[in-house]
């Protein structure tokens, strides 16, 4: 599927109704990181994070999960904090 070049707000539009749909289904940051780090590791991978929102009938194309990864994850560690978590939901 080829982009437009200018398709940021496309991608910010996108992940604000992710987060809408987290707000929806869950009671704050912390719920929704207890709920999705399936590890109990304290620390959400790609692969969390992918089912988590596939099982919220939210599904994100390799490109725009690699994306979404790039906003949760802001120390670029690879993983997903509760920090990060925090910081994304209160956006």
């Amino acid at each position: 599927m080829h982009q437009a070049p200018n398709d940021g707000w496309l991608r910010e539009s996108k992940f604000r109704r992710i987060r809408e749909k987290l707000a929806e289904k869950f009671r704050g940051p912390r719920h929704c990181m207890d709920v999705l780090n399936q590890s109990k590791s304290g620390v959400l991978d790609r692969r969390e994070v992918a089912v988590g929102l596939f099982k919220m009938a939210i599904w994100l194309h390799p490109s725009e999960l690699t994306a979404f990864m790039g906003v949760l994850d802001r120390n670029r560690d690879r993983s997903v904090g509760r920090d990060e978590i925090e910081v994304f939901w209160s956006k």
